[in-house]
């Protein structure tokens, strides 16, 4: 019989719910008066404009232009108290070293990479197939083996992790929540494949890995046609692509 997760934890596990992460429970909950409030950064474009420092700077360029506007809102107005990044775990030491070593014995086995990672992958996703062919399957594990390698160093994680999280999503279509998922069953298959070692290394690869994931996904609020909305880890629940999946649709 498969093993199911439990609908009230996160699939990492590690501090998180299955609908919000561990800082925005609580009194945190959303309302409909913290959902969205005021930031009175004084603008002198906006004093000129409007003849209110407080208000946003809209001018017949901004009004009509996607990323202008946005750079001009996002001073104004905070989701979810600002909130519109993941927290990256931070490591023991030596789990980063000891969850690449993980990594790297799985890499190492193409019976089991096949076996256990694509062909379960394209069971659940059907259609990731046509996307996924052999150049595409290189290019993500050599992602997870290219990052997992210097997990400890969030600027090199980022280095590597940012432009491709965005270069799958632009030119693949693979949506973020989507690359999650991937994510999430590489990590299955390395924990079956790892029968050799400890459960506590095992924990430390699902960590790291998803730290990696972290890093790599905050990149998407750095660029210009960002904004919280699109970004926050509430308005953007990567869980709720698992819900509606596990639901039975597509």
């Amino acid at each position: 019989m498969r093993r199911t997760q439990s609908r009230l934890l996160d699939y990492w596990v590690f501090g998180a719910t299955s609908r919000a992460q561990a800082y925005t429970r609580g009194d945190c909950i959303p309302r409909t008066y913290n959902i969205d409030h005021p930031v009175t950064a004084a603008s002198s474009d906006a004093a000129a404009l409007t003849g209110n420092q407080n208000n946003v700077a809209y001018t017949t360029e901004t009004m009509f232009d996607g990323q202008l506007a946005v750079a001009a809102e996002v001073n104004h107005f905070k989701t979810h108290k600002g909130v519109f990044n993941f927290v990256v775990p931070v490591l023991a030491s030596g789990e980063g070293a000891t969850a690449y070593k993980v990594v790297l014995s799985f890499l190492d086995i193409q019976a089991d990479i096949d076996r256990l990672f694509w062909e379960r992958l394209f069971k659940d996703f059907p259609a990731l197939q046509k996307p996924f062919t052999e150049a595409k399957k290189a290019e993500f594990l050599k992602f997870f083996q290219s990052t997992m390698e210097v997990v400890d160093d969030e600027a090199a994680v980022t280095a590597i992790g940012g432009p491709f999280v965005l270069q799958q999503w632009q030119e693949a279509f693979i949506t973020p929540a989507m690359q999650w998922r991937i994510a999430e069953k590489f990590a299955d298959a390395v924990e079956i494949h790892a029968t050799s070692v400890n459960r506590y290394e095992r924990r430390a690869m699902r960590e790291a890995l998803e730290r990696v994931m972290k890093i790599s996904h905050n990149v998407i609020s750095q660029q210009p046609w960002a904004h919280e909305q699109i970004t926050n880890p509430i308005t953007s629940d990567i869980n709720s692509f698992r819900a509606w999946h596990e639901a039975g649709n597509w």
